[in-house]
């Protein structure tokens, strides 16, 4: 992610007075839009729509830092590192539908 302050005295003033720590209070945008996001994808659709997250990402994210005096350049997603619990609940999500297809399949 690429962003800058603004040229201006009041997005000076509110990117170094608003937030203490900007890379933290980004970061914990990010993970949270991304988690956002990603909820609405099936577990295989996740890693294949990177630019479509990114995308959605960089819109949100846009408009938050311009509370802070910020302006967003660019947003790339490379990798979802997802959680354990995350991924964990989705593989039992995976394992039961496929075991359900397999159950049904072997009653036909």
């Amino acid at each position: 992610m690429i962003f800058r302050v603004q040229d201006n005295n009041k997005a000076i003033e509110d990117s170094l007075f608003i937030i203490n720590d900007p890379i933290k209070a980004i970061k914990a945008m990010v993970e949270e839009q991304l988690r956002a996001k990603v909820y609405g994808f099936a577990h295989d659709e996740i890693f294949g729509k990177r630019s479509e997250i990114g995308d959605e990402v960089k819109m949100v994210l846009a408009e938050k830092l311009q509370e802070f005096g910020m302006e967003l350049d660019s947003v790339q997603v490379k990798d979802i590192q997802l959680d354990g619990r995350v991924l964990d609940a989705m593989n039992t999500v995976v394992a039961s539908s496929k075991n359900k297809l397999a159950t049904i399949n072997d009653a036909e």
